[in-house]
């Protein structure tokens, strides 16, 4: 299920707070756009990663087993439990914390992947504090609205209708008066 602005800013403000006792937290931000082929190439991505990502570190054995299972939880979200609406998803895991917790958004996400000792949220607040409110108007001789938008899509509409032009009023030119 997608997270609400207000839910997602919550889950970063609790995750950034967050540093591993004993090892390190897996962090993955993945596109899950229907544009992409993201049900092929994000497990591939996050392996490969992770692999790339381990022996860069010279992480080792034993931590890498623990490790390995975070990625295995990350993996079975990407594969079992995406909403079809999502088009980015956060990931951040450290099994031996209890730490399980995924944002969904209704944008897209580059795909990264960290092992770090705190989970790394740039990517998500940084997505989050682009997204500001704005107003959208539609205007017509014959009607007008206002659409609020805000970060997830329109919230609030005006509907500022007024009388019609009559066609005796196009034939002659005069224009109605719209009070408001």
């Amino acid at each position: 299920m997608i997270d609400s602005a207000s839910g997602a800013r919550e889950k970063l403000k609790s995750l950034a707070g967050i540093e591993a006792s004993h090892g390190s937290i897996l962090s993955a931000t993945l596109s899950t756009s229907r544009l992409d082929d993201w049900r092929l190439s994000a497990p591939a991505f996050l392996r490969s990663e992770f692999n790339r990502v381990t022996k860069e570190n010279n992480v080792s054995k034993e931590e890498k087993r623990f490790l390995q299972t975070d990625l295995d939880f990350m993996l079975d979200v990407v594969r079992y439990d995406v909403a079809p609406q999502t088009e980015g998803l956060a990931l951040f895991a450290d099994g031996r914390a209890g730490l399980h917790e995924r944002v969904e958004l209704p944008f897209r996400l580059m795909n990264r992947f960290v092992i770090e000792p705190s989970p790394y949220v740039r990517p998500v607040a940084h997505a989050l504090s682009l997204l500001e409110p704005f107003v959208l108007a539609r205007v017509s001789r014959d009607e007008s609205s206002l659409y609020l938008v805000d970060e997830w899509g329109f919230t609030h509409e005006d509907d500022l209708t007024g009388p019609r032009l009559r066609s005796t009023d196009r034939e002659t030119g005069e224009t109605a008066v719209k009070e408001y």
